[in-house]
């Protein structure tokens, strides 16, 4: 639950900009982190994540995305099992829909014997075949490269995701995997949930970069 003062949140109301160019817009008790297309290392997203913030007291804000990025995945992910009679009954199909198109994602394929398997995606390569265990079996998708954030190589963003484990029945042997929640700036949106940032005068202190109050 979040507790707001109205007094206080009108006093940090506004833009805070870092040198880089990106910064960070408040307004009431919500807030985005805004990267423009001429910031230096600035792709994809513009706007990096939304979310709440909260003044602790006269120094300090809470600050927590809306969304968690794992759930809004899962959520939205959708496996289709179906038996393949032009595929041999020890194999299986695995056909993989992300709307991820910024090279490559590297997939790791665990099933319920602790044999794992290594796919890499991408939109000319979406599918692979693998012998056929039954059982459990779950996906970790990352990406093959990631930007950092900043010129001091700090990563904001999410560095993997990991499927639950699913069932496969016997009978089963080709499957599709759809989760339109991977797509290019999925990765790259930061995450941010409890971290602090430190009020001084016109500033706002977070993760140890400075944005300063500005009306441009």
């Amino acid at each position: 639950m979040f507790f707001s003062k109205t007094y206080s949140q009108k006093k940090i109301e506004g833009k805070y900009y870092k040198e880089s160019g990106s910064y960070i817009e408040i307004n009431n008790d919500y807030f985005k982190i805004i990267l423009p297309n001429s910031a230096s290392n600035g792709i994809y997203s513009e706007i990096r994540t939304e979310g709440r913030i909260q003044q602790i007291d006269n120094n300090f804000l809470e600050l927590n995305s809306l969304k968690d990025p794992f759930i809004e995945a899962t959520r939205n992910l959708e496996i289709i099992r179906k038996p393949d009679r032009e595929l041999s009954n020890d194999s299986l199909k695995i056909k993989f829909f992300l709307p991820y198109t910024n090279g490559i994602l590297r997939i790791t394929i665990y099933t319920e014997i602790s044999k794992t398997f290594s796919f890499n995606y991408s939109k000319d390569n979406k599918e692979c075949t693998i012998p056929f265990i039954g059982g459990n079996i779950s996906f970790l998708i990352r990406p093959d490269y990631i930007l950092p954030h900043t010129a001091e190589g700090l990563f904001y963003g999410i560095l993997e995701y990991n499927t639950l484990d699913f069932f496969l029945e016997k009978d089963i042997n080709n499957i599709e995997v759809n989760i339109p929640t991977i797509d290019d700036s999925f990765f790259e949106k930061y995450y941010i949930k409890g971290d602090y940032a430190r009020i001084v005068n016109d500033s706002i202190i977070w993760k140890g970069e400075i944005y300063r109050k500005s009306d441009k």
